[in-house]
């Protein structure tokens, strides 16, 4: 939208107001003079507005690239953005934000009517005109802005900020806000300094010092005495034979001070020539020249200027005098100050073509002076900068993985900035964290009771060094010693029963599970006397249901009673039976050849457990820790103190011991 018609803001007025005459006078050739209304062109300007729309009574539309609009004589030109009337004046050649508030270019309605355009110029440039797109004067069909505001309330009304928020966002330079005060009077009155108001061909930025009058511009002739300063030039033109008139062009009148206006040479501080008998410098009198005093010894040496004295105001200066080695002096006026010799440090004594004076810090080594090759590690500062150079360090001595241990310093693996020397031990992990030499074992992992096992390895109470996998059981004690989750029953005469010819069955232990099962143990003994026994029965209540036996053949003999018959797979040993619940103890019926006895078994009555800790969980229940109340299902988990206290099996890990990142450090 922004072309090659914007760089002519500062146009020829005159030209253009003779072509519209011309126009003019070509329409006033018609036949008939009933058309008197003349269409006339003018500019809209702020830098040049284009896109902004106009009306009068005659025409209507878009100013072009150069601002330009349409009227007729006499007729009120109105500007507005959509919605948004931005203010009318009449029609005239140019019209600015001036114009529309019929103010000063200080006007608060000015600078908000200038701070308003230059906001929704398109490219947010408005040194090359001002663009005021479709988009936005369509987006601005339904708004209305109030510009009869002070500054501080025009930026903070809303009407204004919605409309500066909504029709910016349509812009090619993207929404941004209402421009400041200080930057639209800044960028109006160049405007205006640029705007040829009396047509005359300057502006009051080409030096017009007065742009009401085309008789005043740069250049203009000068009229003397009428106290208007046509040609610009500062001040008004002194008439010619005036006290006030430089009549020999020296830039001085009479009325300045000039004592011979008709000699440029004389002027108020003008040089004066001693004893010329004229007054050059108009102070009243000539300069006089002063004594000649090349022959009087002046600081009594007894030598004259005219006799040599080349300082004749220094007593220590005259020919002959001794001369002073390296003061800049030249006492014996020869002409120059003596050369010293050069002092011993100013000497190249090893021939390294560098002295102690130019920076050689061991002028008796060639190999040492400014610049030399530094030798790392030698002791001895080859380049004289003040030090040894050091030597790069060894690739142990560098830390490779960024933990500020080198493999020197003990950093075990210097590839993983998660091991160093004192670093934090994960447990079991095998890798050794703090390098010293070990994994750290976990507390499942260390046998705490001496009994060579530890908890990870079936130790089921590695305080008691008597319990472990393996151990011999005692019987009835209620101790698991060897760790297979029960004590054993102990056999005794109540927990027997003798079928036939010395044939036993007996009820060794019952074991609990939390899935809701019990499992009940028998032993079978049979006597060399039993040889023959064919079959013997378990007969269990009808309360229960077998879900499996080991490792004997079942068949059901009425409802839960169990037969076995002698077979090559089992005729002696312990057997189990598995049933679907947690059955006190009572007694069954064993039978054998119309032999039979009680002996322990499954009743019809629930098993009850002791809550030893009182957290309302037993151990069948999933309490992991019965002998601690905070420990049990669903207990609220602290983090990081090696306390399972909800029972799933592990303690839970802290936010901050997790590597979020993954780079070895939490």
């Amino acid at each position: 939208m922004k072309d090659e018609h914007r760089r002519r803001l500062k146009f020829d007025w005159l030209v253009f107001m003779m072509l519209g005459l011309v126009a003019i006078a070509a329409m006033g050739c018609s036949s008939s003079d009933n058309d008197s209304s003349a269409v006339l062109k003018g500019k809209f300007l702020d830098s040049a507005v284009e896109g902004i729309e106009y009306s009068t009574d005659s025409q209507s539309g878009l100013t072009d690239p150069d601002g330009t609009f349409n009227y007729e004589e006499g007729e009120t030109v109105t500007f507005s953005i959509g919605g948004i009337t931005v203010g009318q004046a009449a029609g005239q050649s140019v019209i600015t934000p001036v114009d529309l508030s019929q103010g000063s270019e200080n006007d608060p309605r000015t600078i908000n009517i200038s701070r308003f355009l230059l906001t929704l110029d398109d490219d947010n440039n408005p040194d090359n005109g001002i663009d005021i797109t479709a988009d936005v004067r369509k987006a601005a069909e339904n708004l209305t802005v109030n510009f009869d505001l002070s500054l501080s309330e025009f930026e903070s009304d809303p009407a204004v900020v919605q409309a500066i928020a909504s029709l910016t966002a349509l812009t090619a330079s993207g929404q941004r806000t209402l421009v400041s005060a200080e930057t639209a009077q800044t960028h109006l009155r160049n405007t205006l300094a640029g705007i040829d108001n009396d047509s005359d061909n300057y502006t009051e930025t080409q030096g017009d010092c007065d742009d009401s009058s085309a008789d005043s511009h740069p250049g203009a002739e000068d009229i003397c005495g009428d106290g208007i300063d046509q040609d610009c030039s500062g001040s008004d033109l002194a008439c010619p034979g005036t006290s006030d008139a430089d009549d020999d062009g020296d830039t001085y009148s009479e009325t300045a001070g000039d004592c011979d206006d008709a000699n440029a040479a004389i002027y108020p501080e003008a040089e004066d020539i001693c004893d010329d008998g004229i007054d050059q410098d108009c102070d009243g009198s000539d300069a006089v020249c002063p004594p000649i005093v090349e022959d009087v010894d002046d600081d009594g040496d007894t030598f004259t200027e005219t006799a040599g004295d080349c300082d004749d105001s220094n007593a220590a200066i005259y020919p002959g005098a001794e001369e002073v080695c390296g003061d800049s002096i030249d006492q014996n006026c020869d002409g120059s100050d003596a050369v010293c010799p050069p002092k011993p440090e100013d000497v190249d004594d090893d021939s390294d073509t560098f002295t102690e004076t130019a920076g050689d810090c061991d002028d008796t080594n060639a190999a040492v002076y400014p610049g030399a090759e530094d030798v790392c590690g030698d002791s001895v500062d080859q380049n004289c900068d003040g030090s040894d150079a050091i030597c790069p360090p060894k690739p142990e001595d560098v830390d490779d993985d960024g933990d500020t241990f080198t493999e020197t310093a003990g950093d075990c693996d210097d590839t993983n900035s998660a091991i160093y020397p004192g670093a934090e031990d994960s447990c079991g992990d095998a890798i050794d964290q703090n390098c010293d030499g070990s994994d750290a074992l976990c507390p499942e992992d260390m046998d705490d009771d001496g009994d060579g096992l530890t908890e990870n390895q079936g130790d089921c109470d590695d305080t008691n060094a008597l319990a472990y996998a393996g151990a011999t059981e005692i019987c009835g004690d209620n101790a698991d010693q060897d760790c297979d989750g029960s004590d054993v029953i102990c056999m005794n005469e109540e927990n027997v029963v003798t079928l036939s010819n010395g044939f036993q069955i007996a009820f060794t232990d019952v074991v609990y599970s939390p899935d809701g099962t019990s499992v009940w143990q028998y032993r079978v003994q049979k006597s060399p006397e039993a040889a023959e026994l064919t079959e013997w029965a378990l007969e269990l209540p009808d309360c229960v249901t077998i879900l499996g036996t080991s490792p004997l053949r079942m068949d059901t003999i009425n409802l839960n009673s169990l037969r076995w018959e002698g077979s090559p797979d089992f005729e002696s040993g312990d057997f189990v039976v598995t049933l679907d619940g947690l059955w006190a103890s009572g007694n069954v019926i064993a039978a054998a050849n119309g032999i039979k006895g009680q002996i322990p078994g499954p009743g019809c009555e629930e098993a009850v457990f002791d809550d030893n800790d009182g957290d309302g969980y037993t151990w069948i229940t999933g309490d992991c820790d019965d002998a601690n109340a905070d420990s049990y299902p669903g207990a609220e988990e602290i983090c990081g103190d090696e306390v399972d206290q909800d029972c799933d099996g592990s303690d839970t890990i802290c936010p901050e011991d997790i590597d979020d990142d993954a780079d070895g450090f939490t």
